[in-house]
């Protein structure tokens, strides 16, 4: 798979505080938050108020390390010939970027990781992490202890505070999924914490005893790993793109926001904005330019009073800022006729070649 974009790690703690949740977002940070989502990770499917849900929730992540976690990570059956696929450990690795990069949106704090034989870290804020990348560089371990590991997390949570588990996995857990699912059945009775299951394979046989999970328990949700996810979004036919971060984002408001748990059906959740459908012209202008599906060109809202009544503007994506000798409130505002700044102008801004703003739907 594709590496995840790592612009938004290591964000400054002052910039994000806690208590989000009480008194929501203030404008200004929820801009400051899409544009982390949007522009820096790539992410679709959700803007800055939905995050908002996760503000009350402290995130901690169970990390599988067992020794299957060096298999690649692509089933043997959906491989082509001559192209190398990273481990499931390598993926591991990318999502736990994204993961901690939006955590640390919602929570200065860092988030506490727990491997299954490696050992425990608290208040990790980066995927750099010097102390994170030394247990990382020993690899996947032995065994598959997950009830024994998720057992031992629950022990030490907080009775007063709510947290979301997203545990990480490849496989079956060593004795069994029963003793697991004894392990969170006692946990959702308490209240107080709800669960993620990443797979971490798209190797049916091997992930088969989480569909239970998703069956059995509200307070559980599971997602399927990245290329498995990927087609039942797509095929239900209201995306057009579905990114990796769009996965991690999937994962994390899944189990406490049930429109995005069932982003991959084929009914449309209640409540979640679907993206409008592209256009015939749109397809056209993407196609010409190169650019994947979904890339809209922005549409043009008012005229510049700097363009005379018979020659429109181009695309706002396609102008250029005001010459030298145009006023800059008359190329922006949208009341036609022509103001001193236009008058003195010698003529209309031209377009100038240079990589135009996207607009992803």
């Amino acid at each position: 798979g594709s590496s995840l974009p790592t612009q938004a790690l290591g964000l400054p703690d002052a910039r994000w505080q806690r208590p989000m949740a009480a008194a929501g977002l203030g404008k200004k940070e929820r801009k400051k938050l899409d544009g982390i989502l949007i522009r820096q990770l790539g992410i679709t499917i959700c803007e800055a108020s939905d995050l908002e849900k996760l503000a009350s929730w402290d995130i901690v992540l169970v990390v599988d390390d067992s020794g299957s976690m060096s298999r690649k990570a692509v089933p043997r059956s959906k491989r082509r010939p001559g192209v190398e696929y990273p481990t499931r450990w390598e993926e591991l690795q990318q999502t736990l970027d994204s993961l901690i990069s939006i955590a640390m949106c919602l929570d200065s704090d860092g988030v506490d990781l727990h491997f299954l034989n490696l050992g425990s870290l608290t208040q990790v804020k980066n995927v750099r992490d010097p102390h994170l990348q030394k247990l990382l560089s020993r690899g996947p371990q032995s065994g598959t202890p997950l009830a024994e590991t998720v057992y031992r997390v629950l022990a030490n949570l907080e009775a007063s505070k709510k947290y979301l588990l997203v545990i990480l996995t490849d496989g079956e857990p060593a004795g069994g999924p029963e003793p697991f699912k004894a392990v969170l059945r006692s946990a959702i009775a308490k209240g107080n914490v709800c669960f993620q299951i990443m797979a971490c394979t798209g190797d049916d046989e091997e992930v088969a005893w989480l569909n239970e999970f998703d069956a059995e328990f509200a307070e559980v949700d599971v997602t399927d790993d990245y290329g498995t996810e990927y087609e039942e979004v797509m095929r239900t036919g209201r995306y057009k793109q579905f990114s990796k971060a769009d996965w991690v984002i999937k994962a994390l408001l899944g189990p406490v926001d049930r429109r995005f748990d069932g982003l991959d059906e084929a009914r449309a959740p209640a409540g979640l904005a679907q993206p409008a459908p592209e256009s015939a012209q749109e397809h056209r202008w993407a196609r010409a330019r190169g650019k994947p599906p979904g890339v809209r060109q922005l549409p043009l809202k008012t005229h510049s009073t700097c363009w005379t009544a018979d020659r429109s503007p181009p695309a706002w994506t396609l102008q250029a800022p005001p010459r030298r000798g145009t006023a800059a409130h008359c190329w922006r505002q949208g009341a036609r006729g022509t103001s001193a700044g236009c008058a003195r102008s010698p003529e209309a801004p031209k377009p100038r070649a240079h990589m135009p703003v996207h607009a992803h739907t």
